[in-house]
């Protein structure tokens, strides 16, 4: 399972397979008050540059708010020099593969900043509130909308998948041919009759993730 800690005010410590990483707390983010989010949002991504650490520390998107996402990015990017950035997938109605928040990825994908994708909520015990499936969905999302398909250079690393992407990771893969708007089956042959190996199933293989 992954190791949480508490490390300071409202800073959190994840185990991933690649080692230890920071991000702010997410629990208790008002990610329904747009009045109040970006605050909220920007005070914990300042604790979290304040810690000294060597583990890789993620700063939080105020997400579904794009304009105060954008800016918060470039905060924590060039100013807070974080090593990358952390998104929930899901908030307020709202979804991460929407064309509305292309922007935002396509900003974070020209930026070479890795993306940690993060269930809305954290608690440690899976029959809380977490949507412990959440970030792999948001992934399978990404991919069926071709979202995947712009993101070039970013690094995407998913939280608290509970390891089924192994389990799923040949039905998630076909998601990279057969999207809502394009069927890519001369690829799917290609990588099928020809390569041997399926590039869609190999990108879920590839994944950083977290139980």
């Amino acid at each position: 399972m992954t190791a949480h800690a508490h490390i300071g005010a409202n800073v959190r410590l994840d185990s991933l397979a690649k080692g230890t990483i920071l991000l702010p707390d997410i629990d208790g983010v008002p990610w329904d008050d747009a009045a109040v989010l970006a605050k909220t949002v920007r005070a914990r991504n300042a604790n979290l540059a304040a810690a000294s650490t060597d583990a890789r520390r993620y700063g939080l998107l105020p997400f579904p708010d794009v304009s105060a996402s954008m800016r918060e990015l470039v905060h924590v990017l060039e100013k807070d020099r974080l090593d990358g950035v952390c998104v929930v997938p899901f908030a307020s109605g709202r979804s991460l593969d929407e064309p509305t928040f292309a922007p935002l990825l396509a900003e974070i994908d020209r930026r070479g900043a890795e993306l940690l994708i993060h269930p809305a909520a954290s608690g440690e015990n899976p029959l809380d509130t977490m949507r412990s499936l959440d970030s792999l969905l948001a992934f399978a999302r990404l991919q069926y909308y071709g979202s995947m398909d712009t993101l070039k250079s970013t690094s995407i690393i998913l939280a608290h998948t509970g390891g089924v992407e192994d389990f799923l990771a040949d039905n998630m893969g076909m998601l990279y041919y057969l999207q809502a708007k394009r069927w890519k089956m001369g690829r799917f042959m290609m990588d099928y009759a020809i390569r041997k190996h399926l590039r869609g199933v190999e990108m879920i293989r590839e994944l950083e993730t977290s139980e």
